[in-house]
């Protein structure tokens, strides 16, 4: 099954999206607690 998700193009773009999608929220997420912690 997972060879098979792997041999087709278009789930490897939509696991690409998924992953990005992902990263980006960790990284605003990461930004909001940074703004909370004050910069000294």
């Amino acid at each position: 099954m997972l060879k098979k998700e792997c041999g087709s193009p278009h789930s490897f773009f939509v696991y690409i999206n998924k992953s990005k999608k992902k990263v980006q929220e960790i990284i605003k997420d990461f930004s909001q607690k940074v703004r909370k912690i004050p910069l000294t």
